[in-house]
């Protein structure tokens, strides 16, 4: 019982924080928030998906002319036409008004579909997410704009945060918790103490975005493979590919998975190849897994190939094809140093990015989490070669995967517009699998002193670093100019701090600030009692070998 309290704790933690996120969040500030917003308004009022050249919604052409928008210069965010948050703050009372109007006033019922002037970039989704969440969007359509932003962020957030619960649920009923109650114990932990020890799974989350039922789908495909691992169903094995349907429904990122999910299946069959009745048994079941996985999801991209000509309908796809395709990539100037870059890109916005305005302390104060995460990962790699349960390699094999189709992805990039990076944040969806990687190397290593230090360390950074990239954000989105054309510059943080209710009061026309510090603040407590309880449950060392504790 006292493990469960102990993960209840983190997850009550992340829960906060979660929705003090949402609560200091300005509209249109989380990534890619016009395109998924318009997204499910087209479906809401039109009753289709957009399709290949469709517009955003014309009421982001509205609103970003009148009140505030991230510090990103390229589209939909055209500086010429619209306002950064420091410009905003000093236009004057009557701009202000105006901006406050445009996010507080209650919207108009029933209005119109108008396409506006930006070509929507996230056509390429399928639309699974987003009609999840088209009757929260109706409902809450007389609203102001921030609150229905807010609503439909907080349940977005749910969904992801349910991915945490099933991800634990799951490991406390894994036999782990019985046959070796220590590793059971941190098994359980991890996904409840993921996002703090890589809290960019905040700002990724707590916005509108389909990585949050990716979460949720993730979740519960590791529990349908715990439960393959004791016995072989094909019920399990249709309910898999279901799950992975569902997925690929949700965004096309779930791809690596199902082909890990597909490898492992296929090489439990090979291990069977010498009993014929058992490897029958293991291609019927794979049989069955890739049919439910056609059924549930081939209709939507044999849609898109027909209609399009493409299975993904992807903007970035079409440009990478036009420039010769991602093998292109090695024929640009600077490439090998262009590349590199792209891979620290990756694993710095894994760390830490913060939200689209990328206010950010230096990328070096994210080295001790992109560190302590490659520890996690090698040290779980030699622990997997005494694994005898194959499914157990899912977690592994899905990042090996994900990470290939980041990298390929990286290749098309380049190719087609000579520079940029794939977001890293994107693994965060993974979580609920990853989560383990993290439980088995926590229990592998926590009879080492170094390791308790480190992984002590490795908490109190990530919350520190949590906090004062959120505070930082705080500061921008109160009109203080931490933010430029050119790059971050802190050399006015003091000066704003110093005017404080200042900052509060901007905060509160741009979000909700009152609300997000309550609910982080408890979020943090709740977090740091969450540890104090965990490292009480370390096994105490005596003459270099661990002493076991009675179980729960």
């Amino acid at each position: 019982m006292s493990a469960r309290v102990t993960a209840s704790l983190f997850l009550l933690a992340s829960l906060l924080i979660g929705l003090a996120q949402i609560a200091l969040l300005p509209p249109f500030e989380g990534f890619d928030e016009p395109a998924h917003l318009s997204y499910i308004a087209q479906i809401a009022i039109l009753g289709d998906p957009p399709g290949l050249g469709d517009h955003l919604w014309g009421l982001f052409d509205d609103y970003r002319r009148v009140a505030p928008t991230p510090y990103v210069s390229t589209p939909p965010f055209d500086r010429a036409s619209g306002w950064t948050y420091a410009e905003f703050f000093a236009a004057g009372p009557a701009a202000i008004a105006r901006g406050a109007e445009a996010i507080h006033a209650p919207q108009a019922i029933g209005r119109p579909w108008r396409f506006g002037e930006t070509e929507n970039w996230e056509i390429q989704h399928p639309p699974l997410y987003y009609r999840l969440l088209v009757p929260l969007y109706r409902w809450s359509e007389g609203w102001s704009l921030l609150a229905q932003l807010s609503l439909l962020r907080a349940a977005s957030y749910l969904l992801a945060w349910l991915g945490l619960c099933v991800a634990t649920a799951t490991a406390f009923a894994l036999p782990a918790m019985r046959d070796d109650a220590d590793q059971g114990r941190w098994i359980a932990w991890a996904p409840a103490l993921w996002p703090f020890l890589f809290p960019e799974w905040f700002p990724t989350m707590a916005r509108l975005g389909n990585d949050s039922l990716i979460v949720l789908v993730v979740a519960l495909v590791w529990a349908v493979l715990m439960g393959l691992s004791r016995s072989t169903s094909l019920a399990r094995e249709a309910l898999l590919g279901l799950l992975c349907g569902i997925g690929l429904l949700t965004k096309a990122t779930f791809a690596p998975l199902v082909a890990a999910i597909a490898g492992i299946t296929l090489l439990r069959a090979w291990r069977a190849r010498g009993d014929g009745a058992r490897l029958r048994e293991r291609l019927l079941a794979a049989l069955v897994f890739g049919i439910a996985v056609g059924a549930s999801a081939g209709w939507w991209y044999a849609r898109n190939l027909a209609q399009t000509g493409q299975v993904l309908m992807s903007t970035d796809l079409e440009n990478m094809a036009k420039a010769g395709g991602p093998l292109a990539a090695f024929a640009e100037p600077g490439f090998l140093e262009t590349y590199v870059r792209s891979w620290l890109g990756i694993l710095i916005s894994f760390s830490w990015a913060g939200t689209w305005s990328f206010v950010k302390p230096p990328s070096i104060t994210v080295g001790p989490i992109v560190a302590f995460g490659c520890v996690l990962v090698a040290v779980h790699a030699a622990w997997l070669r005494r694994q005898p349960l194959i499914e157990r390699w899912f977690p592994f094999a899905a990042l090996v995967l994900f990470l290939c189709a980041l990298g390929y992805h990286s290749l098309g990039i380049i190719a087609a517009y000579g520079k940029g990076a794939t977001p890293g944040w994107y693994l965060h969806s993974i979580a609920p699998a990853f989560a383990f990687i993290v439980g088995t190397t926590c229990a592998a290593m926590i009879a080492q002193r170094w390791f308790r230090i480190a992984l002590t360390s490795a908490f109190a950074y990530a919350l520190l670093l949590l906090t004062g990239g959120t505070a930082l954000n705080a500061l921008a989105y109160g009109g203080c100019p931490v933010k430029s054309a050119s790059g971050s510059d802190f050399g006015s943080v003091i000066g704003c701090v110093a005017q404080a209710g200042t900052i509060v009061d901007h905060l509160a026309i741009v979000a909700s600030p009152f609300v997000f510090i309550a609910s982080y603040v408890a979020g943090c407590a709740v977090a740091l009692v969450g540890f104090v309880r965990l490292a009480r449950r370390w096994r105490p060392v005596t003459n270099g070998h661990p002493r076991s504790r009675a179980p729960d």
